[in-house]
């Protein structure tokens, strides 16, 4: 590839400099390459004031210290089918749209769209860079690589969408994103040890004890672990163990942090498992505890995020993108349950585990020390390099379709994920975001009741087991139901009851609610795609397919797809989700109900036995 072909992985606010700081992964060189934001992006909100309204009742926004300018821009509002002027506030920085106290998000309150979204990922959703792909970066110039798809994944697209010029040029769009060959990433795996007199983990708020070991493994070849030397007789220089890492001794505390952040950040990703909790905080704390103001300064904490990282890499957490429930039942089919410690995960996906530990880190020798600390970052990185690096690959995809960069996507589940799919979506169509009390205001509540204590409509049908041994019993199950129903009925919160006298009489089965017959619903849009992609092209290709390479490919974009999929639907049914519609996730259930419904009646008809029946399957006797 070219020298100038970028992966995108990550975008920041940089207040020192007031712009959006972009971080892209260099394909030739594998390292980092930060790029100030070209297109003198600013961040805003929007609001349904006018200027002169605006002048007249809140003319603290203007004297606000980071208020820029106003304009006035057209949305389309698809809570109510219709077009409307809008004012958007720009500001010199995020917080002054809100976030520090007398935001413009509070001085407009109650009159205040799309404020609550974090900046970076407004500038991602208006710019439409997508974080995974690849871009050529020249000088101030963004551009993106263009992407062979081949001819047979297209034509069998079109065959279900090439009825529709424009949804077939968005299915080609996906299948870009979706194809766009993924290259190994340079990262590396770190883990710190500290000389606690106990078997408590120490606090990295008050970073008390000396670190005496740093590991690190690099998907490079590096294989290290630098170890404070306390004068006590010292072991070999290299680990006598199948790893061959490479110990180094230190004297100094000081010089031993200094050494371990210079390799690590020579590094474009750094891995950890539970760095932000522990190994990061307690790094910085300790070196402001040691005087080290310069060094601790390398590292940053975002306590409203509850993340740490550094200024010039990126950091995953292998610990938060585990303990994903999406990750652990529907990419790795609940291999690991419910205690999700490295060990347990590592023993699960991989087969190998932690050294085990018969007496406090303090009193290992130095030999025991290094070991046990360096199979740590071995198992970090060996997480993301089994299986052709299945899981770099998940991640990279995952940013692709959620439009997340890397470190958001890997600290947060399933639900903000679909989000951000969906508010990159809604700037791209030029759609206004609605508010959460919009959408519940409009469409109202549900009219079903639950069944299962804590649920707020009804569910699915359950048919209880018949007893006894049976031969002949035939599963019978509804590919991806909910999403499906999702799709076929046109189901998304500004199509379930809309506006339109003319689609009332369109009703869902067992329900008082209606879904639009005019207009084509977003959830029902973009699940669609999803579920049509996978079912009927990477699934089947993930099989059929003769080249190695592009079969691997398949194999990882379909399992990416089914967590988004097996996903989707639960997150507009929960009332956390900002575009949760209840008529919507009741039309779901209800539909999945009248699907088993219909399929018991004709199972009746023809004279056979259900004998249990869960959700979207049917075990059927003869």
């Amino acid at each position: 590839m070219s020298e100038n072909v970028c992966m995108l992985l990550s975008v920041s606010y940089d207040g020192s400099v007031g712009s959006a700081i972009l971080k892209f992964y260099e394909i030739s060189t594998g390292k980092l390459r930060i790029v100030k934001d070209p297109t003198g992006h600013k961040p805003y909100l929007l609001t349904d004031l006018s200027p002169r309204e605006l002048v007249e009742r809140y003319p603290e926004v203007f004297k606000h210290r980071g208020f820029d300018h106003i304009e006035v821009v057209e949305k389309y509002d698809p809570l109510h089918d219709r077009k409307v002027l809008m004012t958007k506030v720009v500001a010199r920085d995020p917080l002054s749209v809100g976030g520090s106290p007398h935001s413009l998000r509070d001085i407009l309150r109650g009159h205040a769209w799309e404020a609550r979204i974090k900046y970076h990922s407004c500038y991602l959703y208006d710019t439409r860079l997508i974080p995974g792909m690849l871009y050529r970066v020249d000088g101030g110039r963004i551009e993106p690589v263009e992407v062979e798809v081949p001819e047979r994944v297209l034509e069998r697209m079109a065959e279900i969408y090439g009825h529709d010029r424009d949804l077939m040029d968005e299915v080609r769009e996906w299948i870009k994103l979706l194809q766009t060959p993924i290259p190994s990433l340079r990262r590396i795996a770190m883990d710190i040890e500290v000389g606690s007199p106990s078997e408590t983990v120490p606090s990295p708020s008050e970073a008390k004890y000396e670190v005496i070991a740093v590991s690190l493994m690099g998907s490079d070849g590096l294989r290290k672990v630098l170890v404070l030397d306390k004068g006590a007789e010292k072991g070999d220089k290299v680990l006598s163990t199948s790893s061959g890492a490479e110990v180094e001794y230190i004297k100094d505390e000081k010089e031993l942090i200094k050494r371990a952040l210079h390799e690590v950040l020579r590094y474009p990703i750094v891995l950890t498992f539970n760095g932000d909790h522990f190994d990061l905080p307690y790094l910085r704390k300790r070196a402001e505890v040691l005087g080290m103001m310069d060094v601790a300064n390398l590292i940053s904490i975002n306590k409203n995020e509850d993340s740490a990282g550094f200024h010039t890499s990126i950091h995953v957490d292998l610990y938060k993108f585990f303990n994903n429930k999406s990750m652990q039942v529907y990419a790795f089919s609940n291999k690991y349950r419910e205690v999700k410690t490295l060990d347990e995960i590592s023993m699960a996906l991989i087969g190998e585990g932690k050294v085990p530990l018969e007496k406090p880190i303090a009193e290992l020798s130095y030999e025991e020390l290094a070991e046990y600390c360096f199979q740590d970052s071995y198992l970090t990185l060996k997480l993301t390099q089994f299986d052709d690096e299945l899981v770099m690959k998940l991640i990279v995809l995952f940013m692709r379709i959620s439009k997340m960069t890397m470190d958001d996507l890997t600290r947060h589940n399933i639900s903000a994920w679909i989000r951000s799919m969906m508010y990159f979506e809604h700037r791209r169509l030029n759609y206004l975001i609605p508010n959460p009390e919009d959408i519940i205001s409009i469409k109202g509540r549900t009219a079903t009741r639950a069944i299962i204590k804590g649920k707020k409509y009804m569910g699915a049908i359950v048919i209880d087991p018949i007893p006894g041994v049976f031969f002949n019993v035939v599963v019978v199950d509804f590919a991806s139901l909910y999403p499906s129903m999702i799709k076929r009925w046109n189901l998304s919160y500004e199509t379930v009851r809309c506006p339109h006298p003319e689609c009332r009489s369109n009703k869902v089965p067992g329900t008082p609610h209606w879904v639009c017959r005019k207009r084509r619903g977003l959830s029902a849009k973009l699940v669609g795609f999803l579920r049509d992609m996978r079912v009927y092209l990477y699934k089947p290709l993930s099989k059929a397919e003769r080249d190695e390479v592009r079969r691997r490919h398949y194999k990882v974009i379909q399992q990416a797809l089914k967590v988004f999929i097996n996903a989707s639907y639960g997150v507009f049914g929960a009332d956390t989700f900002p575009l949760y519609c209840p008529p919507m996730a009741e039309c779901t259930t209800a539909l999945g109900r009248y699907a088993i419904a219909k399929t018991l009646k004709k199972t009746s008809e023809l004279g056979l036995a259900a004998l249990y029946g869960d959700t979207d399957s049917l075990f059927i006797w003869n």
